[in-house]
């Protein structure tokens, strides 16, 4: 759902004069804005260097380009994790390290072509290649919803490739599902077990991130087991603390903040609608539940900080 690109300053500073380029430029960035991360390094590199480079676009062209790349800011898009070693190495040279320890897909780099894909087993294209790339191609495929059918993927894959990129980055993770505190049941517990142990493994920002369940009121003591299954659960996972549950009264009842009726993971980033809720996985095959899954860019964290 979710890809994370390295964008070359550097293509910035390529010649821009004809319009045919200029479109180039503008439609790749368009398309990665849909559902890509953009990896930059922690010291606000890649903001610097565009600044530096910028004004030398067609003034139409540079004012899209500023548009776009502030979107790209605004909706927390830009994941700066990558360190400099100061050994005199171009950005491309220690990107090259990286590989390894982020699910870097794709370079896209000046005419130059400097990036070593054979080294790093990450491709890279020009703003000229890239429209009809392989990675293209998946990646808008990626930006629908997908109708998975019941056994047609593991649950672990399924969270691997929907919702693991997407929340890898968070630093605040917010998972809501009425059901999931109304008719709790083997499913739900089995998903939400496995949900917070690929987020304790794959979280970057694992010490400092709060993971929130909003879920409806059960009846009787429904909710006090709901509360302790997803505790426990963190609790295995060395979360003890980060995750809160907030319940919530029957959306009929006249609450001044009812709980939506959809049914979703979100973050910094934006939100993964989930057809079915998070009963997703089936707790004896470990396969998932006829769903859906679709990709939101907006994100409704700070409403939901307020409920």
């Amino acid at each position: 759902m979710v890809h994370l690109v390295y964008f070359s300053p550097d293509v910035i500073g390529e010649d821009f004069s004809q319009e045919a380029r200029q479109s180039l430029l503008i439609g790749t960035l368009l398309s990665l804005l849909q559902n890509c991360l953009l990896l930059d390094y922690i010291d606000y590199r890649f903001d610097a260097e565009i600044r530096d480079l910028i004004g030398n676009l067609p003034s139409d062209c540079r004012k899209r380009v500023q548009v776009i790349l502030s979107s790209f800011a605004k909706n927390n898009r830009i994941v700066r994790i990558l360190e400099d070693d100061y050994s005199g190495k171009s950005d491309l040279e220690i990107l090259v390290s990286w590989v390894s320890r982020v699910p870097l897909e794709l370079v896209i780099e000046d005419s130059q072509k400097r990036w070593d894909a054979g080294k790093s087993k990450v491709p890279s294209e020009t703003i000229e290649t890239f429209p009809m790339s392989d990675f293209e191609r998946g990646r808008s495929a990626n930006v629908v919803r997908r109708d998975l059918a019941s056994n047609s993927i593991t649950g672990q894959g399924f969270i691997d490739q929907f919702l693991a990129p997407v929340f890898r980055y968070a630093e605040e993770i917010h998972i809501v599902d009425f059901a999931l505190g109304v008719h709790f049941h083997d499913d739900f517990a089995t998903t939400v077990a496995m949900l917070l142990a690929s987020i304790a493994k794959e979280s970057y920002f694992k010490k400092t991130l709060t993971v929130t369940f909003h879920v409806g009121v059960g009846l009787g003591r429904m909710s006090d087991h709901v509360k302790q299954v997803i505790e426990e659960a963190a609790d295995r996972n060395g979360m003890k603390g980060q995750v809160a549950i907030k319940i919530y009264p029957d959306r009929l009842t006249g609450s001044p903040r009812p709980l939506p009726h959809d049914r979703y993971l979100s973050c910094e980033i934006g939100s993964v609608d989930i057809g079915r809720g998070f009963d997703f996985i089936d707790t004896r095959t470990k396969m998932i539940n006829n769903t859906s899954v679709s990709l939101s860019t907006t994100s409704p964290v700070e409403v939901l900080r307020l409920l």
